[in-house]
């Protein structure tokens, strides 16, 4: 008896559903806050035909620009509509992951695996706990989108070919180039579908028909392979800075990952100790042990595969080595990484599913998939519960990998966020034991002594000489790092050298012209030196990069300065707008309307300033009903008797 299609959907939603439903609340989490939280450019929607054109859009800093305009349309998307409320960027990460495995389904049923093969299929790859970083992770949905995208680009090939034979229909073969043309616009690992797609063609022939069978496929293939190409040149920029500053030497990166996919067979079939910093090292020399051990595992594998698997099977094989061929050959700043194997655990689970569908119904083996499928699904609910918040995860990465400074350093940095400065210290120094060159520790290790001085009066110099030397260690090593270049101009600024502050500010924004902080400290010490239209230049720079209500509020404060009151009650009005719970907001409101009314009326306009010391009022009403011992704004309110009626 057939099942119902209908079912089958319900249970993928289902099982999606129930497996997803406590990493609703996650948090952003590192790369999170320079491509999104702290990115300008996602802010405004009229930014959208400039994501296809240029690659430093992803990122509030340049340095991080990478070409992915369609992750980042679909973070205008969800900014429109929740600006950072985080659940809708987390259901828009959960749907995504559905649609794949729904996709998933489909090609099992095309590729002959019948209901319950492609049905298990899309359930090992719903539920396979490699699946949670791409889901949890905000970020990596550029590598979930990019992987919809593969799906149903093979998915619409299948379906052209299938259809081919009887009465061709061009529609499925563009609906597979517009497939991998939104691939590649999601992220760079689609370029590998064009040689998947040949893949198949070849293992699916048999013998002398191989040729025949591929022949009159060629021209149309050649699209795909165009395509590609003109992706590259797209992308030529960016391709020749990895490749002419590489992060490792070609062999060191071969040698790695020689190493990293055995390890990556390993996560897949036993995912268990999963790790957002996994403790890996680079291997230098092809004589590393592990380099010689798992060359000799693979060559077993791929004999065991050549010899004892049929081509069918080895297809799958091929996928996963050609979708992580881009990261194996291309050096990046993460060793491994879980969501790199997203993609291929489709291709897995595809597999799964094609040993079920050849299976008896009664076999014992089709028992232990089953079995495995609920074990999946409780690992995959365990382990959103590490992604709940910067600490929750960078705590679980440190118990798991504590040679690794980067993980020390994520931790420090959520500890200092909830207050707990001796151990975010101790995490600091940890990862500079591991990397005495480590600039974000040795940052943020300054960053303390920085935030010591303003708690210890008598030992402030002192504090701040420290938090100097920690930062020009670092800028000795990377004379750009914008942290190390803001934070020493702050550390100048306090210790009255402003000269020398504004040249290391201006060196801040000369490399970095998207880093709001260099701005606000800028234009603040430029008002305090008199000079107010550099200052509240610099400060409107500030607040176009980062619309949040303080920086409105330190915008309005340099226009009172200014005596420009009109826009400064602009500015504060917009900083009541974003957060309506700060009185000093209200308050400083109500003054400026003070001084706007008794402007009116010195110029006759009586009425004029009723009105407008009424919105005085109004605003001293709020500061009073959020702080009902406030002083200054009960003192306005019984001036403000005495003139309004």
């Amino acid at each position: 008896m057939k099942s119902s299609p209908y079912l089958h959907m319900a249970l993928l939603l289902a099982g999606v559903g129930l497996v997803y439903c406590n990493s609703l609340q996650g948090s952003f989490h590192y790369d999170d806050f320079h491509s999104i939280v702290e990115n300008p450019h996602i802010r405004d929607s009229a930014n959208s035909w400039a994501f296809f054109s240029d690659p430093s859009l992803f990122s509030v800093d340049p340095d991080k620009a990478m070409y992915r305009p369609l992750p980042l349309l679909s973070y205008t998307f969800n900014y429109a509509f929740g600006a950072y409320q985080v659940l809708g960027y987390h259901l828009f990460n959960i749907g995504i992951h559905l649609l794949c495995s729904l996709l998933v389904w489909r090609l099992g049923l095309k590729l002959g695996f019948g209901d319950s093969g492609g049905l298990l299929a899309a359930l090992l790859f719903a539920l396979h706990p490699l699946a949670t970083e791409p889901v949890n992770y905000i970020s990596s949905r550029s590598e979930s989108m990019g992987a919809l995208a593969y799906l149903g680009g093979f998915w619409s090939y299948l379906s052209w070919r299938s259809a081919a034979a009887a009465a061709p229909r061009r529609g499925w073969y563009l609906a597979s180039l517009a497939a991998f043309a939104a691939g590649l616009l999601s992220k760079s690992i689609a370029i590998t579908l064009p040689a998947v797609l040949l893949a198949y063609e070849f293992c699916m022939g048999a013998g002398s028909t191989r040729w025949a069978r591929l022949k009159p496929l060629l021209p149309y293939h050649l699209g795909y392979w165009l395509l590609g190409a003109a992706y590259l040149l797209l992308i030529q920029q960016l391709l020749r800075a990895a490749l002419d500053s590489p992060v490792r030497t070609l062999d060191v990166q071969i040698w790695t990952q020689l190493k990293a996919l055995v390890f990556y067979a390993k996560l897949s079939a036993m995912p268990v100790g999963l790790n957002v910093e996994h403790q890996f090292a680079a291997a230098t020399t092809p004589a590393h042990t592990a380099v010689l051990l798992s060359a000799l595992v693979l060559i077993s594998a791929i004999w065991a595969a050549w010899r004892g698997v049929s081509r069918g099977a080895s297809f799958w094989l091929l996928w996963v080595g050609l979708s992580l061929a881009p990261t194996l050959l291309v050096p990046l700043n993460v060793l491994v990484n879980e969501h790199r194997l997203y993609l291929p655990v489709a291709a897995l689970a595809l597999l799964g599913g094609r040993a079920w569908a050849g299976l008896g119904s009664r076999c014992a083996l089709r028992y232990a998939l089953a079995a495995g499928l609920i074990l999946f699904g409780v690992l995959s609910f365990q382990r959103n519960a590490f992604w709940e918040n910067e600490l929750s995860l960078w705590q679980d990465a440190v118990a798991k990998s504590p040679r690794m400074p980067r993980a020390q350093v994520h931790l420090g940095n959520a500890l200092r966020q909830l207050g707990q400065l001796p151990g975010a210290r101790a995490a600091y120094e940890a990862a500079l034991d591991l990397d005495a060159d480590h600039r974000a520790a040795r940052t943020n290790l300054g960053n303390l002594y920085y935030e010591a001085a303003a708690t210890d009066s008598s030992g402030a110099r002192q504090f701040y000489l420290r938090a100097a030397q920690h930062y020009q260690q670092v800028l000795d090593v990377d004379p750009t790092y914008r942290e190390a270049l803001n934070n020493l101009g702050g550390v100048l600024e306090v210790l009255g050298r402003a000269e020398e502050a504004m040249a290391v500010y201006g060196r801040a924004l000369a490399a970095h012209p998207n880093f709001a902080p260099a701005y606000f400290n800028l234009g603040q010490l430029k008002i305090r030196e008199n000079d107010f239209a550099a200052g509240i230049g610099f400060l409107k720079r500030g607040v176009e990069l980062e619309p949040t209500a303080s920086s409105y509020f330190e915008l309005g404060n340099a226009y009172v300065r200014q005596q420009d009151l009109e826009q400064a009650a602009r500015a504060y009005r917009q900083a009541c707008r974003l957060d309506g719970r700060e009185v000093s907001y209200f308050y400083n409101l109500g003054e400026v309307l003070l001084g706007l009314g008794q402007r009116q009326l010195e110029a006759g306009d009586e009425s004029g300033a009723l009105q407008t010391w009424g919105g005085a009022r109004r605003r001293f009403l709020q500061v009073v009903d959020l702080d009902p011992d406030y002083r200054g704004a009960q003192l306005r309110l019984r001036q403000l008797r005495e003139r309004l009626p």
